[in-house]
This record gives structure tokens, C-alpha cells and sequence, in this order.
């Protein structure tokens, strides 16, 4: 049976929220979330974040197992300014997968469901290596780290975009880089890996 994948789009259309429900039928490990949005919402806004986040919050307490592992996701089209990147980074950037539809799919429907579709094909082997790191490494990995409470350079990359435009090949070596970093660290007794117990807010809390 494959790993649930929870999949998020933030700021859809009507007629795209729609189109995307053949996502899930073409891929039934897709746990589609595309609330629909009115027109003038259409984009990465306080708004429709709230209403994204809204829809996971509902949709994970319906899950009856939540021990399970299970992958998520977060698209929407190419924010144009920097401070909606950062808007989506601060909500769902520890805890899922971001990627960005090019805005030449703008308001073609059809088109940016094929996008998806098509991208979800390189974007599984990388969460299989992200998984990997996760849970296989999880002794010896700086991934599973609860970011908030932690100080190091390799904590605060990994609040960015770290793996952005990265290939298959290019995400193990960086992945290999902040394991190799992290274990320095360790081995050198820094205290920036320190828990001083000043844990975040959870982002996505069930």
C-alpha cells in the first residue's frame, strides 16, 4: 500500500479546485486539499493560507490513524513578492513540501493539473529521501530536530527553502552536507544544539 499524500493548493480557483479532484482519482494516494476561493483570493493572501491550513486541520482529524506516516505537500502558483513566500514558509515551511506552479499556468486549468501531476512524478523520489532522513537516520540526522528549539546555521537552513531546484542527486549530497555538519557539531559539544525547551507553536496540530 503506498504512504498517504497529503496535497495542498493554496489559492484555487473554483473550476481549478475541481479539476484537481482528478488528481486524487488518478493517484489514489493523493489526499487532495484545494478549498476554493472567491476570485480576488485567488493568490497567496492572509486568507487563503488561513483557509488552507482550516481544510488540513479538518481533514487530519478525520483520519482515523494518525500514527501513520503520510507525505505532505504544499503548491500554489509562484508568489510575485517576497513577503507571500515568506507568508507560506512561516505557516507550512517545517512541515511540508512547497513547491510553486509557474505563473505561465495562470488561469489554464487543465494545464496547471497536468503540471502537477507531471512534477509529482520527480517530487516523490525526493520526499522518499527526505523520508529517509527522517525516519531511517533519525539518531544521527538533524532533519527530525524540532526547529524552534534549536539554534545552529544548519537549524536555520532548514527553516528556508533548502532543497528548492534541487535534483534527486544534488538533494542526497546536501542532505549527506547537513548530516556531516550536524554531526560535528555533536562531536564538538557546541551548545547551539542545546533543547533550551522554548518550543514553538506545533504548525499543524490535529
Amino acid at each position: 500500500m503506498s504512504v498517504p499524500h497529503y496535497l495542498v493548493f493554496i489559492g484555487a480557483s473554483a473550476a481549478l479546485s475541481t479539476e484537481l479532484i482528478t488528481l486524487s482519482r488518478r493517484l489514489p494516494n493523493i489526499k487532495l486539499i484545494a478549498p476554493a476561493m472567491p476570485k480576488a483570493q485567488c493568490k497567496i493572501s492572509t486568507a487563503s493560507l488561513e483557509n488552507a491550513l482550516m481544510h488540513c486541520h479538518a481533514a487530519l482529524a478525520k483520519e482515523t490513524d494518525h500514527g501513520e506516516t503520510a507525505r505532505f505537500s504544499v503548491w500554489s502558483y509562484l508568489p510575485t513578492t517576497a513577503e507571500s513566500i515568506t507568508q507560506i514558509r512561516d505557516m507550512f515551511g517545517v512541515s511540508a513540501w512547497i513547491e510553486f506552479v509557474p505563473n505561465t499556468f495562470l488561469n489554464k486549468i487543465k494545464q496547471t493539473r497536468l503540471y502537477i501531476e507531471s512534477r509529482l512524478k520527480a517530487v516523490a523520489p525526493l520526499l522518499h529521501l527526505v523520508s529517509s532522513a527522517i525516519f531511517s537516520c533519525r539518531k544521527t540526522s538533524p532533519l527530525p530536530l524540532p526547529l524552534k528549539n534549536f539554534r545552529s546555521p544548519e537549524a536555520k537552513k532548514l527553516m528556508q527553502f533548502w532543497y528548492h531546484d534541487l535534483n534527486e542527486d544534488q538533494l542526497e549530497k546536501e542532505i549527506s552536507h547537513l548530516y556531516v555538519q550536524h554531526r560535528r557539531r555533536r562531536i564538538d559539544g557546541q551548545s547551539s544544539y542545546k533543547d533550551d525547551r522554548a518550543l514553538g507553536r506545533r504548525l499543524i496540530t490535529p
